[in-house]
């Protein structure tokens, strides 16, 4: 969350918490939450019943201890619960860094969420890249007609700053081996980073 912060990569809000009170102050703030175990290990959280989507203050409770009981369940290793606010619905999106053993770092951006692998649509390039490059990368995309589906119109300044921000950690972060926003919401005007992993040499 710091890196984000530091880069000026808008994120979700997202704190995690240790009790049932503090998930429940969070909860008050908004309509609805999701709840989430925070935990180092390469976990499938949602396919083990570890995140819990559109928990109301009014069912936080029984959706809270039923969290916590599965991660004692499944002997899960976890430093709290992450709470964050229940994102508006928009076109789910993945920017990320890996390391290839060729060609050293490479930025990609593409369709993520539940259309990571449903559509496998996502470009990449080697870094550093500039603006142009950026913007080849959204025009690359297979599916990018989605953006202006339906009298949509998608802010496209928007990506190009999120990759070109991601290029910059690259270039500054050099002992980030990984990095992998997914999903990055993107509205017709703003954009909010959802999920976010890294792996740090």
């Amino acid at each position: 969350m710091d890196l984000l912060e530091k880069y000026g990569i808008k994120k979700i809000f997202t704190k995690e918490v240790k009790s049932l009170d503090e998930a429940l102050e969070i909860a008050n703030k908004f309509p609805s939450v999701v709840l989430k175990v925070s935990t180092s290990l390469p976990v499938h959280k949602t396919e083990l019943g570890l995140v819990k989507l559109n928990v109301t203050k009014e069912n936080l409770k029984k959706e809270y201890e039923d969290l916590v009981n599965k991660i004692k369940k499944e002997g899960i290793e976890y430093s709290g619960i992450i709470v964050q606010e229940m994102a508006k619905p928009g076109i789910e999106m993945i920017c990320g860094l890996k390391e290839d053993p060729q060609f050293g770092t490479i930025i990609l951006f593409g369709f993520g969420g539940i259309y990571t692998e449903i559509f496998r649509d996502i470009s990449m390039r080697v870094i550093p890249i500039g603006k142009m490059e950026a913007i080849e990368m959204i025009e690359e995309l297979k599916y990018k007609n989605i953006f202006t589906a339906r009298g949509r119109n998608y802010n496209k300044e928007k990506m190009v700053d999120l990759i070109l921000k991601v290029n910059e950690i690259a270039k500054n972060e050099r002992e980030i081996k990984e990095l992998d926003l997914n999903p990055v919401i993107f509205y017709e005007d703003d954009y909010v980073v959802v999920d976010w992993r890294a792996v740090i040499e």
